[in-house]
């Protein structure tokens, strides 16, 4: 069986079953390319670009003018008739912004954050990443962890073993077995002759700590 013909002849399909469909199939193919001539058309309805637009995606109300649409699988944010990523689409948005941020993953577990403006706080990727808090995130690699300020630099010049999300201007560090506070600057509470045994979050300027 080499051609159609012979396959429609012994299997007994109609004759028209393999009848090329009226138009070119590859011009009919919408692509990323297509999309922000097509949404500078007023005329043509956003639903008839994407296979799917989610208008009730993000439910804090500041946030409702943003849509999740989705094209072949990948996903990307719409604010009015422009998209917030150009350039990227993505395997998972979260349904949430944190203080302008939100968890996108670019690559199969690969994340990062991107903001209402449509920029990511950075070029590098995540095995995973926190919620933006007073300026910055805890980020994890195969490294371990550190801060993730939102322009695109890091607290700490090397990765350690646990971070904590910044609460009150101070997060939970451990590194190598020893527990203490940082700050967004990079500046220790305690020196390292002080080992605490505890030290939880700050909230509401009180943290429980055990020495």
């Amino acid at each position: 069986l080499t051609t159609a013909a012979d396959i429609q002849r012994v299997l007994g399909l109609p004759a028209d079953i393999f009848k090329p469909s009226e138009g070119n199939y590859e011009e009919d193919i919408i692509t990323e390319e297509d999309i922000p001539h097509l949404l500078a058309d007023p005329d043509i309805d956003i639903n008839d670009i994407f296979d799917e637009v989610d208008y009730e995606f993000f439910e804090e109300p500041e946030y409702r003018d943003i849509y999740l649409v989705k094209l072949r699988g990948y996903y990307n944010l719409l604010r009015g008739r422009k998209l917030l990523s150009e350039n990227k689409w993505f395997l998972f948005i979260h349904n949430r912004f944190t203080n302008g941020w939100c968890m996108v993953e670019v690559a199969f577990d690969e994340y990062t954050l991107i903001n209402t403006e449509g920029k990511l706080i950075s070029n590098d990727t995540y095995e995973w990443v926190g919620r933006v808090n007073e300026g910055c995130a805890v980020v994890e690699k195969d490294l371990g962890y550190n801060l993730l300020k939102t322009d695109g630099t890091y607290v700490l010049n090397q990765w350690v073993d646990f971070l904590g999300r910044m609460r009150n201007g101070w997060s939970t560090i451990k590194h190598n077995k020893k527990k203490n506070y940082i700050n967004i600057t990079g500046e220790l509470m305690f020196g390292d002759d002080i080992n605490l045994e505890i030290n939880k979050g700050f909230f509401d300027g009180y943290a429980v700590v055990k020495m």
